[in-house]
């Protein structure tokens, strides 16, 4: 990636944040940037493909970080629900523009663009569901009745909510919150039953 491309991108996520998808035009995006309207076309087709690129990689490549811990045959379940806890907190301190944008602004896109985005995302899921059914099959007798889909859908729901109040200057650390979380879902929650 070239440093125009790398701007154009850059300028996207703060324009789209600060206008939503629909409220940033291309032209928006060649002026924040300074370059023409035809230069950002030449990079990208249309806006569409500026939104696409912007999130395309995000989930793959947070896939690929996280699966040496995922993969780990010595860790157990919850050890493994703990560091994804912890791993998301992470990625929403760090990247919590482009989750952002991810949550908010995807309604935009076409369905074809939509299915590949959908895609990573099961991808992403798919991740969580194997560590709850990790857990649940290390505690058998305590889990019988639990839902593996919903509680999947509620650890990976309770770690994006912190987008709406998490802040790297806050009160709280990534590690703090992260072993907060980790504790009323594993100790509180699954181990309670």
């Amino acid at each position: 990636m070239n440093k125009t491309h790398e701007n154009i991108l850059n300028s996207a996520i703060k324009l789209i944040l600060e206008n939503g998808y629909s409220g940033t035009s291309i032209q928006m995006i060649a002026e924040n940037v300074g370059v023409s309207k035809s230069t950002v076309i030449h990079y990208f087709k249309n806006k569409e493909g500026i939104l696409l690129s912007v999130l395309n990689n995000f989930l793959p490549t947070a896939i690929e970080n996280f699966k040496s811990d995922l993969e780990n045959k010595t860790l157990s379940g919850f050890e493994k629900l703990r560091r994804f806890i912890r791993f998301h907190m992470k990625l929403i301190s760090d990247s919590g523009d482009i989750l952002t944008i991810n949550i908010n602004e995807t309604r935009y896109l076409s369905k074809k663009s939509k299915s590949i985005l959908q895609k990573h995302q099961k991808d992403y899921e798919g991740m969580v569901a194997k560590i709850i059914y990790q857990i649940l099959d290390e505690n058998e007798k305590n889990s019988k009745d639990m839902n593996p889909m919903i509680l999947t859908k509620a650890v990976i729901g309770m770690c994006n909510s912190a987008m709406i109040w998490f802040s790297a200057e806050g009160l709280f650390s990534v590690d703090d919150i992260s072993e907060q979380l980790f504790e009323l879902v594993a100790i509180d929650g699954i181990r309670a039953i």
